[in-house]
């Protein structure tokens, strides 16, 4: 199944971490479509009495430096997918004079173009933070947006396999179902479902793997792919940053809820995701609501 995924450029190339995860991560990468994203801010604009034609013209030169700037990152990006096998039919790039905030434009340009994801490096998490911390923002995350977002702070190349975290909440099973899409024409990668119990009373472990392995494999992921695990701790958090770290998992995926209510504690539903939020590293964090 052909998938389309949306990714944000930087023009800090070796901070381009998002990009090279993404064309690392991938072993075939027959049917699948990137749309590389750059907004530029629009240059300052002038009083409507204190316009002259001096002041145009240097409006129209910065904003055509940004579109230049702009495109350069994005052709940096797209060497960098080129150099892991994509091929150019398969990038399209897209520079967006600022409409509302960084963050506002990126997350609009994911709900519209309906992409199966969003990819972003270290340098988008500001902005990520900013989506929900900051008022200018707000009317936008109004509107709901479904797609799944990549969280890549410095992800190791070197790591394979994705670790699945489930804690019986609906969008764990989203964010496996999404996992199951994105890897059903992968062999590269392994899945392990991991769930975190708290202590030998908590019995629910048994049906909850039954519900994410039907994610799984209603994408055609084969059962052989699929390993499970279950771990006793106080700590949920805490226990997937150790197991990520032991098991050298390129991903750890986990659901949120909550979106749009504030503030990026509270989006992140409790401690556990928002721990894995600003700690996770080596593996990227793939995540929805």
């Amino acid at each position: 199944m052909k998938k389309h995924f949306l990714i944000t450029a930087t023009e800090q190339e070796s901070s381009n971490y998002g990009v090279r995860f993404f064309g690392h991560f991938f072993e075939n990468k027959k049917d699948i479509k990137v749309t590389l994203f750059y907004t530029v801010p629009r240059p300052p604009a002038e009083w409507e009495d204190k316009r002259t034609i001096e002041g145009e013209r240097r409006r129209k030169a910065q904003a055509k430096q940004y579109q230049a700037k702009g495109q350069k990152a994005l052709d940096a990006a797209k060497v960098i997918l080129g150099n892991n096998g994509f091929k150019s039919d398969q990038i399209a790039t897209k520079v967006q004079t600022r409409m509302l905030s960084k963050a506002g434009d990126i997350i609009h340009e994911g709900s519209k173009g309906k992409y199966d994801a969003l990819v972003i490096g270290p340098r988008g998490l500001s902005w990520f933070e900013e989506a929900f911390d900051e008022s200018v923002s707000k009317e936008v995350l109004k509107k709901k947006y479904d797609f799944p977002l990549w969280l890549c702070r410095m992800p190791d190349l070197e790591r394979k396999n994705v670790l699945v975290c489930l804690d019986g909440s609906d969008p764990a099973y989203r964010i496996a179902d999404h996992v199951g899409f994105v890897l059903q024409d992968e062999k590269k990668h392994r899945v392990t479902l991991l769930r975190i119990k708290k202590d030998s009373t908590d019995l629910k472990t048994a049906d909850i793997f039954e519900k994410a392995l039907k994610q799984l494999t209603k994408n055609s992921l084969p059962d052989s792919l699929i390993d499970t695990k279950e771990i006793e701790a106080s700590d949920p958090a805490e226990a997937i940053l150790e197991e990520a770290e032991r098991g050298k998992y390129a991903v750890v995926a986990a659901g949120w809820t909550g979106a749009g209510k504030g503030t990026l504690q509270r989006i992140f539903s409790g401690s556990n995701s928002y721990t894995l939020f600003r700690e996770l590293e080596g593996a990227s964090l793939w995540t929805c609501y």
